[in-house]
């Protein structure tokens, strides 16, 4: 009698350990049917998960069970998708991200001509001791 309690506590457990994982096959691609190679693929809440190959294909596999999963890539809008119950494969189609219209780039001010000027170390010996002397090599050369 324990050991049949045993057995069915054991397959009880196996059983909901197994269909409490989530696992999620899809394929990620852009507006116009274009694979997209190292997007962000990862279950709703948790920021760790997996990115897609160089074919747009993932497969993501937790041993929790979620209501969604995000799919994010730079230059595109997140898509958050819901998980179906036995659904096998995913197809997911990411829109551009209209958000960013204009990039400034800004650099800092110019160096002074003297500043940029490369020089090198020109070594001399004066009564049996090195001494370190400066040539501006950037005079002799026309730049």
């Amino acid at each position: 009698m324990l050991k049949t309690y045993l057995s069915l506590t054991a397959i009880v457990l196996c059983t909901s350990f197994c269909l409490s994982q989530d696992l999620i096959k899809g394929l990620v691609v852009d507006d116009q049917n274009i694979p997209i190679y190292n997007a962000h693929v990862y279950f709703t809440g948790i920021p760790i998960g997996v990115i897609t190959d160089e074919k747009g294909h993932f497969e993501l596999e937790s041993n929790h069970t979620f209501k969604s999963f995000e799919v994010s890539f730079v230059g595109m809008q997140t898509a958050k998708i819901a998980i179906v119950p036995n659904k096998a494969f995913y197809k997911i189609s990411l829109v551009e991200d209209s958000a960013l219209q204009e990039v400034v780039v800004v650099s800092k001010a110019k160096k002074t001509e003297e500043k940029r000027k490369p020089r090198l170390p020109n070594f001399t010996k004066d009564l049996g001791k090195q001494k370190k002397q400066w040539v501006d090599i950037g005079k002799d050369l026309s730049l």
